[in-house]
């Protein structure tokens, strides 16, 4: 279905089960990068601090409700999945988004960042 906003949403009904997955995809990857690997680790950066939460604060936060967070991206795409039980969702949701929307990009994190993937 398209929302006000033009972007298309989708959504299944499946099975009885009180479990919520959000999926998230963006257009990314060598198609549309300038230089290779900077939508790989743009990706990865995105889970490593928000303007209000650093990613030790994240990752506490997905974990105190149970939730997991998958970040995943190939050659064409990147993507952002919430698995989460529904009834967590208002708070989980505003989180997800900021994550997405205001990401921190924290010089620190990055670092950390090149430095795993140098040794990868």
């Amino acid at each position: 279905r398209d929302r006000s906003n033009g972007l298309p949403c989708f959504e299944l009904r499946t099975g009885t089960q009180d479990i919520l997955k959000i999926d998230i995809q963006f257009g990314a990857g060598r198609p549309f990068e300038l230089k290779p690997q900077v939508s790989r680790f743009t990706c990865n950066a995105l889970r490593e601090g928000s303007g209000k939460r650093s990613s030790a604060e994240i990752a506490r936060f997905f974990d105190y409700y149970g939730s997991s967070l998958i970040i995943s991206e190939n050659l064409d795409y990147s993507g952002y999945t919430l698995y989460c039980l529904k009834k967590h969702a208002n708070e989980l949701l505003p989180v997800f988004s900021e994550l997405l929307l205001d990401p921190s990009f924290d010089q620190k994190e990055i670092d950390k960042l090149k430095k795993v993937s140098i040794e990868k």
